[in-house]
């Protein structure tokens, strides 16, 4: 054997022998009073205090048990489990592997919700990259969620189990139980390369925690009954909820692999406020879209009256329609009565906002041609929605006292502009000119005067 080659043999040798060294090491510790006192110590020193665990027992590494294990963040502890038990099987991490016998849980509290980190701008690793995931038993004795956690104290028993290959191989379930009180939540999960079925099943009485958890403690008695099941590119949907005397429906069939569908659905309410300052007088919604994603044929009508939002907007009426051929999509849109938030909450009244919208889905970058008319003001857009995106506009403001005003100065008369904005590779280029007939006492009015003209040119580049 060449030189080289030995020298390579036996360095790989005692990297290996390290390694399995190293892993005797952390048995033998794990096993023994001391090294478990020192796993303790060095899970919070490693978490930075965030994990601390205490009442390492068990036979260390495939049978692992937890006296206690509680997750801290900025503000304190948030969750604290009680007799955890982990049973598995680390020789199958050699097959990239993780086998969960059994995960069992006496008891869960979550005291709260949890701060979230943030972000530190790394992308995540690729799903091709985790090891297949074997869960064959997770049971929690009892999951108690607190008022800070879930907007009331409740109780679930929660068992389940996931096997996970990749995201066309995985099949799981997780059932949920309230222990005082009704509340059944059921979902399950089937993915092959050729089928998915999934099946939910939500029933929870008004008050709930899920509608505290959605924060809309007035949203009613609950109950979602939805699946999907069938070839990919023939999914049979169903879906049937109810959300105190607000309904939904939908059904029909999906073709994940073409992106396309024959669906109908529908949402009906009468008068509702699941929570203060959100409300409305009624909603009613109903469509079909029949074919592909990028040529459906489509109807839709939308109808929605007093509109409360709890930054103090309301909107009178709303109605819209959507009609689609295969190669035009319209959309029209009349609001009325609109209130905004802010100083200046009846700008936009005295007249209907009217959106006007025309896609032809059949042309090169999918032409978009938007109006917008309004007593104070006329927009007509013209864009290229897909490849190399551009955009052009016309704005009339009809009335600038009015939006002056919320600006608490006194500017009158009207101004008309028009502008451009396009993509050019990483870049991206706007070009705004305009016209104006200013009136009034403020300093920019005077200064500009009768015959204003305004031009702007910039461009974007990313950082």
């Amino acid at each position: 054997m060449p030189r080289a080659l030995r020298i390579a043999a036996w360095s790989l040798g005692g990297l290996l022998l390290l390694v399995l060294l190293l892993i005797a090491a952390v048995i033998v510790i794990g096993n023994f009073a001391p090294g478990r006192r020192l796993l303790e110590s060095e899970t919070a020193r490693l978490t930075s205090g965030k994990v601390l665990i205490s009442g390492l027992g068990g036979t260390f590494p495939w049978d692992i048990e937890l006296a206690s294990l509680r997750l801290r963040d900025a503000k304190g502890e948030w969750l604290s489990a009680r007799g955890v038990s982990l049973h598995w099987s680390p020789l199958a991490l050699f097959a990239w592997d993780m086998h969960i016998d059994s995960l069992g849980i006496q008891a869960v509290d979550v005291l709260r919700k949890p701060i979230s980190s943030p972000s530190t701008g790394t992308s995540s690793r690729s799903s091709s990259s985790l090891p297949a995931i074997d869960v064959d038993r997770l049971q929690i004795g009892v999951l108690a969620l607190e008022p800070a956690a879930a907007g009331l104290r409740a109780r679930l028993n929660v068992h389940g189990n996931l096997h996970y290959r990749s995201m066309q191989d995985a099949e799981g379930s997780l059932v949920a139980r309230r222990t005082h009180g009704s509340g059944d939540y059921e979902i399950a999960l089937r993915l092959v390369r050729s089928r998915m079925s999934a099946r939910l099943n939500l029933q929870e009485p008004a008050g709930g925690p899920l509608g505290h958890l959605l924060n809309l403690p007035g949203l009613g008695a609950l109950s979602v009954i939805a699946s999907i099941e069938g070839p990919r590119n023939a999914e049979r949907l169903a879906l049937d909820a109810h959300a105190g005397q607000l309904s939904a429906k939908a059904g029909g069939t999906v073709d994940l692999e073409h992106r396309a569908a024959d669906l109908t659905y529908s949402v009906a309410s009468p008068p509702m406020s699941p929570r203060p300052g959100l409300a409305w007088r009624r909603i009613a919604v109903q469509g079909r879209w029949v074919g592909p994603v990028t040529a459906p044929q489509a109807t839709a009508v939308a109808d929605l009256e007093g509109l409360e939002l709890p930054d103090g907007a309301q909107l009178g009426s709303l109605q819209a329609n959507l009609h689609a051929n295969g190669r035009v999509l319209t959309a029209r849109a009349t609001a009325n009565g609109i209130v905004l938030a802010g100083s200046q909450p009846q700008l936009l009244q005295g007249s209907p906002l009217n959106v006007d919208a025309t896609m032809r889905l059949d042309a090169t970058g999918r032409p978009l041609h938007l109006t917008v008319t309004h007593r104070l003001l006329q927009l007509d857009a013209r864009a290229i929605t897909s490849g190399a995106r551009s955009a052009s506009f016309d704005l009339r403001l009809r009335d600038l006292s009015v939006l002056a005003a919320v600006y608490h100065q006194d500017i009158g008369g009207t101004m008309s502009l028009s502008g451009k904005v396009a993509e050019q590779g990483q870049n991206t280029t706007l070009e705004v000119s305009g016209t104006g007939d200013l009136t009034g006492a403020s300093l920019a009015s005077k200064l500009l005067g009768a015959d204003a003209r305004l031009h702007l040119a910039g461009n974007m580049t990313p950082a």
